[in-house]
């Protein structure tokens, strides 16, 4: 009977070691059949968007965050030196508990503030607002300079006509410095002063100068001046 005993608790262990086994897969399989399939880029937050100015815009795939689920790591194709136009290709990592209904899409970038590289990209409507401006500010430099109040009026003709625009770009497209982009509008000029006549060359440089989003010239003529001479073409090769 001892014998019997000792047997039957034996079974009944293994029964149980069987019964729990079988509810540990049961288990698994329940949790398999609980994992979420959802679109990783409904709720998908772009915190930062695209940076900086084009073309040399970038990209900060590490601000991308879900609103609902935390912990999907994005990634992107292309991260740096975007301009408007441009087709990012964002994909999301995996995540356990979740399978996605699709794991890419696209945004495509826009918004940003151009370099100005060229003349040609400033329309006409804003190289006269340009012009304008410069020219009544040589002009205004120069009669400043001559000391108008010791001559009457009559006493200077100036003739003032656009010269060339020089535009100047930051080696450095992290753009971290002061001025990364500056515009310098040069200028001919035609004068007769108490007789004596002759030529020179003024330009107005102008910091900040960008195209915006909209297509439109941006820059900070608030802070423009005027100097005289072209040595500083030579020094900069250009």
């Amino acid at each position: 009977l001892i014998m019997v005993f000792i047997f039957l608790i034996l079974i009944g262990s293994c029964v149980s070691c069987f019964t729990l086994i079988g509810g540990t897969a049961v288990d698994s399989q329940r949790s398999v059949s609980q994992i979420k399939q959802v679109d990783p880029f409904e709720k998908m937050a772009n915190n930062s968007s695209v940076t900086g100015y084009a073309p040399y815009g970038k990209f900060n795939a590490d601000k991308l965050s879900n609103s609902e689920i935390r912990g999907i790591k994005y990634t992107v194709d292309k991260a740096t030196d975007l301009k408007n136009g441009d087709i990012v290709t964002i994909t999301a990592g995996p995540l356990d508990g979740y399978t996605w209904t699709k794991s890419t899409t696209t945004i495509t970038v826009e918004g940003l503030d151009t370099v100005i590289t060229d003349e040609s990209q400033i329309s006409e409507a804003d190289l006269n607002v340009l012009h304008d401006y410069c020219i009544k500010k040589v002009e205004s430099d120069i009669r400043g300079t001559l000391g108008e109040e010791d001559f009457d009026s009559s006493d200077i003709s100036l003739t003032i006509e656009p010269y060339n625009i020089y535009c100047l770009v930051s080696n450095d497209h992290n753009f971290y410095s002061v001025e990364p982009f500056t515009i310098f509008s040069a200028y001919e000029v035609d004068y007769e002063i108490l007789g004596a006549s002759g030529t020179f060359y003024k330009y107005v440089r102008i910091p900040k100068a960008v195209i915006d989003a909209d297509g439109s010239l941006k820059a900070s003529y608030d802070k423009s001046s005027t100097t005289d001479g072209f040595l500083w073409v030579e020094d900069l090769g250009v």
